[in-house]
């Protein structure tokens, strides 16, 4: 279970996006979903509910794994943003249970995003994930922002990019 925090427009979003779509094309079962689709009620019956089927929990994860299984890899289940919809509160009450309950499943995993400014009071069970801190663009500015001059036809600037905005993808956008 991996936790990937970031400032806001540093590309979560992004990389998630990025990540779903290179695992889909290459088989790989991925199923993303927005922290803003989730409600109040119990996290797993939303989740089957997003993706379309109408099942229990047992029979989601355990299909969800044998997809793992078949494709030689982990099935890999990402939210995107769980700041937003009910927030912070409601992942309090409801990721350790779902963590444990992935526990049973070795060829199925889970990757969640979450804004910085969220995380120093979202008390999440820290023990059972692994932290990762997104920088967008640093430590790379210049070639991310030739890229993006390339991109969109514009021509380079003379000087390099200083500013740390420019670490930002959606600042350089």
């Amino acid at each position: 279970a991996m936790l990937l925090i970031g400032e806001a427009g540093l590309g979560k979003t992004h990389l998630v996006c990025s990540v779903a779509e290179k695992r889909v094309a290459s088989g790989a079962p991925t199923i993303v979903l927005l922290g803003q689709q989730f409600d109040e009620s119990e996290p797993w019956s939303q989740i089957i509910r997003h993706v379309g089927l109408s099942c229990d929990r047992e029979t989601f994860l355990a299909a969800l794994d044998a997809c793992g299984e078949a494709a030689g890899l982990r099935a890999l289940i990402m939210i995107d943003a769980i700041n937003d919809g009910p927030g912070i509160r409601f992942w309090q009450n409801h990721l350790a249970a779902m963590l444990s309950h992935l526990d049973n499943y070795p060829h199925l995993g889970i990757a969640l995003t979450i804004r910085k400014a969220y995380f120093d009071e979202a008390g999440l069970p820290m023990q059972q994930l692994v932290p990762i801190i997104h920088h967008g663009f640093a430590g790379m500015t210049n070639k991310a922002a030739r890229h993006f001059f390339k991109h969109y036809g514009l021509a380079e600037p003379n000087v390099p990019m200083l500013d740390p905005e420019f670490d930002s993808p959606l600042f350089l956008k």
